[in-house]
């Protein structure tokens, strides 16, 4: 897989993913079971999405926790970040509007725009 800020991704013309990638972690504390992470990468529309989702365990208190970042696929730029627990809307989501120079912080029903 190949990371932003990647040298040879800097050079490479054409859209920054061209398939989908996935891949699992298992996640431990002082040697012992304390989760799993999946990582998902893929072209939507006129993003890149890459979906982290971690499901702690084991040692650890069981909780889930949903990380969705979209980045411009040519102009490798942040287009919004989204956490939750995947069970329906985020906790709190940023988005960045380019064209408009803003950034807008969502978390439940508040709602905050800056330049």
């Amino acid at each position: 897989m190949t990371a932003p800020g990647d040298p040879a991704l800097s050079a490479a013309p054409g859209p920054l993913y061209a398939a989908p990638e996935a891949f699992t972690l298992t996640l431990t504390l002082g040697g012992r079971y304390a989760g799993e992470q999946s990582w998902a990468i893929h072209p939507e529309r006129s993003a890149v999405v890459a979906r982290v989702q971690t499901d702690f365990g084991g040692v650890l208190p069981e909780i889930r926790r949903v990380q969705t970042s979209r980045l411009h696929p040519r102009q490798h730029i942040s287009l919004g970040y989204a956490e939750g627990d995947g069970r329906g809307r985020a906790s709190f989501e940023v988005n960045f509007d380019r064209r408009a120079g803003t950034v807008t912080l969502r978390q439940g029903r508040d709602e905050a725009s800056a330049p």
